[in-house]
């Protein structure tokens, strides 16, 4: 929908995740940028992060 790929799980860095106090199970997100990508990129995905903030309400 937003054009946007994110990665969900533990990231393998599940000391960091235990040490945050969140359960593996539920894990976090993890959006990456690389050389290539721009600010229409950066934009995109604060759009779409916001419209999902906005639904969890």
């Amino acid at each position: 929908e937003f054009n946007v790929m994110v990665r969900s799980g533990a990231h393998c860095v599940h000391p960091f995740h235990h040490q945050l106090g969140i359960p593996i199970e539920k894990g976090t997100a993890r959006a990456s940028f690389y050389l290539y990508n721009n600010i229409d990129d950066v934009k995109a995905f604060l759009d779409g992060l916001e419209t999902l903030i906005e639904a969890s309400a």
